[in-house]
């Protein structure tokens, strides 16, 4: 006998909390979802379905209901970087993983330059890219 489909319990009824939603948090979503396809020129259908399927935006706007636009912006884009490494690590080797976890951890210390990519087959790897262009678009909210 195999199972065909199970049904998980309503979660919400048992909470003490009541859902909340940032006010422009599909914009914003929509928004982080673009900067994160602008790091892939060819974003392929498997991408597409892949980022759709996150829902970061949605996520990130439910636990920050109350922070302003430009908090969950950065909210959201830094849980696509999140996935993004996760993605272009799994077919790495581990030493190749190391040096690029290395290298985003300058990127966000901002101790970092191009010339500490260890090899040239990096440099235009998007999640690099992308690292980068969040630090430099987001580093005045940290500070605020």
């Amino acid at each position: 006998m195999s199972i065909q489909s199970f049904q998980l319990p309503n979660l919400f009824s048992s909470c003490p909390f009541t859902p909340s939603y940032h006010r422009n948090g599909d914009t914003i979503a929509l928004e982080s979802d673009a900067w994160y396809r602008s790091g892939f020129p060819n974003f392929t259908k498997e991408q597409e379905t892949r980022l759709r399927a996150l829902k970061s935006g949605i996520l990130m706007a439910s636990i920050y209901d109350d922070a302003n636009d430009r908090r969950l912006r950065a909210a959201c884009d830094l849980l696509h970087l999140i996935f993004l490494y996760g993605d272009f690590t799994d077919d790495l080797a581990s030493q190749s993983n190391k040096a690029i976890a290395n290298i985003i951890a300058n990127i966000f210390k901002q101790t970092y330059n191009y010339s500490d990519r260890p090899d040239e087959s990096y440099h235009d790897a998007p999640v690099l890219q992308l690292s980068e262009e969040y630090v430099f678009s987001s580093s005045q909210l940290f500070s605020l």
